[in-house]
């Protein structure tokens, strides 16, 4: 049954999505209901995709994790399973060549193996993000990046309330160890939120129309 489901993944190029652009409205409002200045809401997400959420074929950013697709398979495939992290190879469409092959092999592990859209919420992470299933989850993730935000702003609530304590107070250590994981200092993650942080917000207009423009190149 998970090889047909992937195979209907596959076929009718499911992970292609609206890709709606975020306004500056929509993350003005996603910030006051957490109480956190947009501009260090936004630095969250320009350190894990650079602010954008969606590839230009419309569909949702992933990066797909070969360690967790591991743990839910328990055995080594090539490049998409193994006890260890790494190994992603080039970011963008690759990603997505590595998740069709992992999704021949387990439906639902393959998705919970992967991060996606602008927060990179992993999929495995799909209660926390306010999604009864995994499918759904990744089904909203195709449709706009607002919804992408709000699904980073319900983990942030769910997985840990302290998080979103930590980012309002700009502890950026506490906050790079909640979301990134304990070998954030690895990648300087807490120095790259830091310094996103204080940059001016992009022109969203001008930030949508060059995400749409993209789609399709």
């Amino acid at each position: 049954m998970a090889s047909l489901q992937a195979w209907i993944y596959l076929m009718l190029d499911t992970f292609v999505g609206a890709a709606t652009p975020l306004t500056r409205l929509q993350l003005d409002n996603a910030a006051k209901i957490v109480n956190i200045p947009a501009q260090w809401l936004w630095a969250v997400y320009t350190v894990e995709t650079a602010g954008y959420g969606f590839l230009p074929s419309r569909k949702p950013k992933i990066l797909f994790e070969r360690h967790i697709f591991y743990r839910y398979i328990k055995r080594p495939i090539d490049d998409i399973s193994d006890p260890q992290p790494g190994g992603y190879g080039a970011g963008g469409e690759h990603q997505y060549e590595r998740l069709e092959k992992a999704l021949e092999v387990d439906y639902d592990a393959a998705l919970m193996a992967a991060s996606w859209g602008i927060g990179q919420v992993m999929g495995f992470n799909y209660k926390y993000a306010s999604f009864d299933t995994v499918e759904a989850f990744v089904s909203a993730m195709r449709i706009s990046e607002e919804l992408q935000l709000l699904a980073s702003l319900s983990f942030m609530c769910n997985a840990n309330p302290r998080m979103l304590n930590a980012l309002r107070n700009s502890d950026w250590k506490t906050f790079a160890r909640m979301y990134n994981g304990p070998n954030y200092a690895n990648n300087k993650y807490d120095l790259k939120l830091h310094g996103a942080s204080q940059m001016p917000l992009p022109d969203f207009d001008v930030r949508a129309q060059r995400l749409t423009a993209s789609y399709g190149a």
